[in-house]
């Protein structure tokens, strides 16, 4: 393996694993009435020799929803959605 295939294989490695936005599909619903689903990430996981697995169904899995002092927005969700996922890496 070249030198310049070995820095690209370690580059994209290291940012595969960063979670922060990612596209997902919901498999279950957890607890509507709470605004849990059950979601399976779209993207697979790239491994340091660059071949891929499929990333785990994540579970319960909260709902944002958009809301004020006074009104709020719901939209129903269903299994087979596409969804967008939003997270951290680091605890506050």
């Amino acid at each position: 393996m070249s030198l310049t295939r070995l820095i690209s294989n370690s580059f994209k490695y290291h940012i595969s694993n960063l979670h922060i936005c990612f596209p997902a599909v919901v498999v279950g619903i957890d607890d509507i009435e709470d605004n849990m689903v059950d979601i399976q990430p779209v993207l697979n996981n790239l491994k340091a020799d660059g071949t891929d697995d499929e990333e785990p169904v994540i579970y319960s899995v909260p709902i944002c929803n958009i809301n004020t002092q006074t009104s709020s927005i719901t939209i129903p969700v269903n299994v087979g959605d596409g969804v967008l996922v939003v997270s951290t890496d680091k605890d506050p």
